[in-house]
């Protein structure tokens, strides 16, 4: 990314430099007891600080990967920006021979099961990069506005294109102070009017990168309906320079992979598909840094090993034997419930008057209490890879999980016998 020629003042002193791969690496973690001495905290406070444990995140490959491409896409689009306004002279004319601003952005798609830290992997990416910068989204003629580094939007419940426009309105008045929600939705205004607003001011603004959540069938409704209606959105959006993140389950993904040249323009960043830890044997003569994702045990191993060792009490745990896969089997690989199940533990332990550490019974109790028995059947479902429990699931491929069950096995039974043959 060329930044040399940028003026000092500009947006891109308010922002983080540009990162390498390993650098992102670093800067995704997050710890939230980094630095954190209990002895000094009040009961009051440690429970406090042990809720905030959900926030923890070690980051893998492929959020390094969303991370250094999101980045990309934030930095093209502030400098086409520049270059745009560069090349405008005091009087709004531009002048001959300057580049003109890029009409096409890229898009980019993060999908995968509910609990495996889609939405996370992108908060912490951005918490670097401030959603609003004042000052600097200049109109000639006007005064400076206020700059929209990121703005997320919601997919609405409604699965109304007027409900998509209205969140999106009340999110930049939300991080703006303004009104331009009452001020387009104040008169009766039809969609495509709302929608030519909406991208009016997103560029006034210079918004750099658009993140929608939330994509998922209950919100699309029927294909033909996403088909017609939100990818137009999308498409326009993407049309008009703003570069877009959509977030959502694999079965939403499932819906804009039916439609061509939606999928294709909103994955011209990368489609990445987020799984759960899954626990399943390597294929054969393939090593865990090119296996995918999914198999990486180390990935799992560093959560488990940031998280897991985290106590209020001078004593370490009671050791659990096989403590990886243990934990796998209660949490389902998933790190929503791995954190989960250690915030529960330290509370009980916590309320153990007689406790001078965590015990396994502590975790066992967790795992029966209220708030993390409603997940036991979708963590059934992963740790016995039984493709009949995910039917109730709606958010979930289970026939891709299916496929990945079946290939890893038969490939792990292939290797088994030739194994036996050479034996023999």
């Amino acid at each position: 990314m060329n930044m040399s020629n940028m003026k000092q003042d500009n947006v891109y002193a308010k922002l983080p430099a540009f990162r390498s791969p390993e650098q992102w690496a670093k800067a995704l973690s997050h710890d939230p007891w980094q630095d954190l001495d209990f002895a000094k905290l009040s009961d009051q406070n440690k429970a406090w600080y042990i809720d905030q444990l959900r926030w923890l995140y070690v980051p893998n490959e492929t959020s390094v990967e969303i991370a250094v491409r999101l980045q990309t896409l934030i930095f093209s689009a502030l400098e086409a920006d520049e270059a745009n306004r560069s090349a405008i002279g005091s009087a709004g004319v531009r002048q001959a021979g300057s580049p003109k601003r890029k009409l096409f952005a890229r898009g980019m798609l993060i999908s995968g099961p509910t609990h495996v830290g889609k939405s996370v992997t992108v908060k912490r990416m951005l918490a670097d990069f401030p959603p609003v910068i004042d000052g600097v989204a200049e109109v000639h003629g006007s005064a400076p506005l206020k700059q929209i580094v990121h703005l997320t939007i919601p997919m609405p419940a409604d699965r109304s294109k007027k409900g998509f426009l209205s969140a999106a309105f009340l999110e930049i008045d939300r991080l703006l102070g303004y009104n331009y929600h009452g001020k387009f939705f104040g008169a009766r205004q039809s969609v495509e009017s709302l929608l030519v607003s909406l991208i009016n001011v997103l560029n006034a603004h210079r918004c750099a990168l658009l993140v929608i959540e939330e994509l998922q069938p209950t919100n699309l409704g029927r294909q033909d309906m996403l088909c017609t209606y939100f990818s137009q959105i999308f498409l326009r959006i993407l049309n008009e320079g703003i570069p877009m993140v959509v977030i959502g389950n694999t079965a939403g993904a499932n819906l804009l992979r039916s439609h061509t040249q939606s999928y294709t323009r909103l994955t011209e960043s990368g489609h990445f598909e987020i799984d759960p830890y899954l626990n399943l044997p390597l294929p054969d003569g393939v090593d865990e840094e090119f296996a995918p994702t999914y198999s990486r045990s180390r990935d799992w191993k560093r959560l488990v090993d940031r998280l897991w060792g985290k106590t209020i009490f001078s004593e370490p745990d009671e050791a659990i034997p096989a403590h990886y896969d243990w934990l796998w089997e209660k949490t389902g690989g998933m790190p929503y419930f791995l954190c989960k199940l250690r915030a529960r533990t330290l509370e009980i332990a916590m309320e153990d008057e007689a406790a001078t550490r965590v015990e396994k019974s502590h975790v066992e109790q967790a795992l029966d209490a209220h708030g993390f028995v409603e997940g036991r059947d979708l963590i059934s479902a992963f740790t016995s890879r039984d493709v009949t429990k995910l039917i109730p699931f709606t958010d979930v491929d289970r026939h891709r999980y299916g496929q990945i069950w079946s290939n890893a096995f038969a490939s792990a039974k292939s290797k088994s016998a030739a194994n036996s043959r050479g034996q023999a």
